[in-house]
C-alpha cells in the first residue's frame, strides 16, 4: 500500500467565503469560541487571548488577517487551534468542513514563499486554498 504513505491529511475550512485547508498534523484542537479577553497594542487581525486548558493562547480573525470579506460569527463558528513553533495558536473561522486525503499530485505550489496561502489543492469537491500558518502570525 505505497499509494496510502503518500497521502496528506488536511481539514478543511471556511472563512471569508473561501474555501481554505491546513495539514491536520499540525492542528491540537477544534474548540467553540469561548470568551475572548481583548489585549490593546495587538495588531488589528489580532482578536485577543484565550485560556485554553491553562495556557494563554492569541487568537487570530483569519478572515481579518486574509482580508477577505469578513463575517458574524455564528453557531458554526470556531477556533482551530495550531501548534506553531510549540507555541499555542488560535484562528477563528466560519465553518469547519471535512478531514480530506490527498496525494502530491492534487497540490499546486504558489511561488511567493512568503505568501500567507502556500499551495492551492485540487479536489473532486473543487479547490482549497492551503494555508501558511506560520506566515500567519507574522505582523
Amino acid at each position: 500500500m505505497a499509494g496510502e504513505a503518500e497521502n496528506i491529511r488536511l481539514l478543511t475550512f471556511v472563512t471569508g467565503g473561501e474555501k481554505y485547508a491546513a495539514d491536520i498534523s499540525a492542528i491540537t484542537d477544534i474548540i467553540e469560541i469561548p470568551p475572548i479577553t481583548f489585549v490593546p497594542m495587538l495588531p488589528g487581525f489580532i482578536e485577543g487571548v484565550i485560556n485554553l486548558r491553562g495556557k494563554v493562547v492569541p487568537v487570530i480573525d483569519l478572515a481579518r488577517r486574509l482580508n477577505v470579506s469578513e463575517e458574524e460569527y455564528d453557531r458554526h463558528s470556531c477556533i482551530i487551534v495550531f501548534s506553531i513553533q510549540s507555541t499555542a495558536v488560535g484562528f477563528i473561522v466560519r465553518r469547519v468542513g471535512d478531514v480530506i486525503d490527498v496525494i502530491p499530485a492534487q497540490i499546486s505550489p504558489t511561488p511567493d514563499l512568503k505568501s500567507t496561502v502556500r499551495a492551492v489543492v485540487t479536489t473532486e469537491e473543487g479547490y482549497y486554498k492551503l494555508i501558511r500558518q506560520e506566515e500567519l502570525v507574522e505582523a
